[in-house]
């Protein structure tokens, strides 16, 4: 075959290096641009400043994971097969960590910052897999190791930083074939696994496929059903397990009955308000006006020239943040601090948005889009990390209930329960105790109620009276109040010290089990009163109830 003469004598362009500074080292060059060496340096330093006293809730799955190493099964109470977490795959591991020695506390904030390294290492390789220049690579999950609540949400003993890592993996490996496929049905699999709405997230990456005009037919219904695949995977587990698709923590807390439009109303503004305030309102409006700006400049440069191709993986990557935003308006948010249904999604949005404004067609666009998620990072929360402080702070329980949960178990109470809305610490620490969770995480009639739900869970009291407590416990004395106003036969005398109330701990015990949880805590000021006067005496001391 022979070129034509036009072809022949066509000057061969010449390949254009990019200019290196003055004294810069090639080897200097490659370790700081092709590796997270940067990031993971910024990382390194925010893990050194943060501590985490673990909230109450990893605590009940660490109890979840002790059961399931003595024998008793993936359960909360002995018997009892009900999923009252939401998170079974880091359940298991949290058990994989405690097999091999490590105490379940430290294995939770050990596979925490395992998973927040991997969530860093591999937003940098989605940013340039979605287009970016390895300094804006660099910059992208720079920004994500120096942003506070992805970092302190990470380290409280929960799944957050692990199902960010699973939601970027998978859109790594969302569009390939043969060992792609198999990872990517893993990888939807695992986000089930991991957070309930991870369900909804796995499917719709699985059907985001269909969308991609581009892969022939039966490549796309093929990576569509392996994603799928993985998802119906792990509810065929649950339910041949639990018997029911959603764990028990999720239904305790949506309304009872059929969902009316007026309930759907009522947590899309309390899930707005989360996401304004609690989920980085400030971030969200920054992205927003980023984003709208470089569309502009973008869709400006295509009418002049061509409209710009994306690669594969921003398609699935935008539904996957606008889906993951939208979840909390339907739950109605969270109580946990550091956004936590909101951060994983944070490295995409950095992602996205730095892809964006590399496009845009203005000088220096790629210092701008470098810049964009160290702002993000600079304009979210700065909440300070997450501590146990006491029990000054509501929603961290103090070990005023690991006291509590350790006398327990050594009061002997043999076949009678403990009735408890803040279940983690003092169920762990009280591993031969059965618990009854008064907002129905770990009770199925109380869950499935016909009465509200909120964020925390749905009461029955009428259901947790009749079921004739040993203890009734918990950080809010209200609570205990409304209890009593069920009408229980039993006639409770408060447990009342100065060290129990000022650790925000309220107890209820019956008068037979008193004195000898009264001598276990050892409190040396501990008092055995009425409960009308305990609840005079809580009243006054503590006025705002928590």
């Amino acid at each position: 075959m022979t070129l034509s003469t036009s072809n022949r004598h066509r000057a061969v362009p010449r390949r254009r290096t990019a200019r290196r500074a003055p004294g810069s080292s090639p080897r200097l060059d490659r370790l700081l641009l092709d590796t997270s060496l940067v990031p993971l340096a910024a990382l390194a330093g925010m893990l050194l400043i943060t501590r985490s006293g673990g909230i109450d809730d990893a605590y009940i799955s660490y109890r979840y994971a002790a059961n399931l190493l003595a024998g008793h099964g993936l359960v909360f109470n002995p018997g009892e097969r009900v999923e009252g977490i939401s998170n079974p795959l880091w359940t298991l591991l949290l058990a994989a960590g405690n097999a091999v020695g490590m105490p379940l506390p430290v294995a939770g904030h050990a596979l925490g910052v395992a998973s927040l390294v991997a969530v860093v290492v591999i937003t940098r390789r989605l940013a340039l897999a979605l287009g970016s220049s390895r300094g804006v690579a660099v910059a992208v999950a720079t920004g994500v190791a120096l942003t506070t609540d992805i970092v302190a949400g990470s380290t409280m003993g929960l799944e957050g930083a692990l199902y960010g890592a699973l939601l970027l993996a998978a859109l790594l490996v969302w569009k390939g074939a043969g060992r792609h496929r198999i990872a990517f049905a893993a990888a939807t699999c695992a986000l089930a696994a991991t957070r309930p709405e991870g369900m909804v997230i796995g499917a719709l990456l699985a059907a985001a496929h269909l969308l991609d005009v581009r892969a022939p037919r039966n490549a796309r219904l093929a990576s569509a059903a392996a994603g799928l695949g993985g998802v119906v995977a792990l509810l065929a587990a649950r339910f041949a397990y639990y018997g029911q698709l959603l764990p028990n923590s999720v239904v305790a807390k949506r309304d009872g009955g059929a969902f009316s439009l007026r309930a759907y109303l009522a947590h899309a503004v309390d899930g707005t308000i989360y996401l304004l305030l609690g989920g980085g309102g400030v971030i969200a409006v920054v992205t927003a006006a980023l984003v709208f700006w470089a569309v502009q400049r973008v869709v400006a440069r295509g009418a002049d020239n061509e409209a710009p191709t994306w690669p594969g993986p921003v398609v699935p990557a935008v539904l996957v943040v606008g889906a993951g935003f939208a979840l909390p308006l339907v739950s109605g948010g969270d109580w946990m601090p550091h956004a936590r249904l909101v951060v994983p999604y944070l490295p995409i949005v950095y992602a996205l948005t730095a892809v964006l404004l590399s496009r845009v067609d203005v000088r220096r666009a790629a210092a701008v889009a470098a810049a964009a998620p160290l702002l993000m990072a600079f304009v979210g929360s700065h909440e300070l990390p997450l501590r146990d402080d006491g029990g000054a702070n509501p929603v961290v329980t103090s070990r005023g209930f690991d006291r509590v949960g350790r006398s327990l178990a050594a009061t002997g109470l043999r076949d009678r329960l403990v009735t408890t809305d803040v279940l983690g610490r003092v169920g762990f620490w009280a591993p031969s105790v059965r618990f009854h969770d008064s907002l129905g995480l770990t009770d199925p009639q109380v869950a499935h109620s016909p009465t509200p739900g909120s964020v925390y869970g749905k009461r029955n009291w009428t259901h947790t009276v009749a079921l004739d407590a040993a203890a009734v416990l918990g950080n809010d004395w209200r609570n205990l109040d409304a209890f009593l106003r069920a009408g229980p036969a039993t006639p409770y005398v408060g447990l009342v010290s100065t060290r129990l109330t000022g650790d925000r701990v309220f107890v209820l015990v019956d008068p037979d089990v008193a004195p000898r949880l009264s001598a276990a805590l050892g409190d040396e000021d501990a008092r055995l009163l009425p409960a009308d006067r305990a609840l005079e005496v809580w009243r006054r001391e503590v006025p705002q109830g928590q």
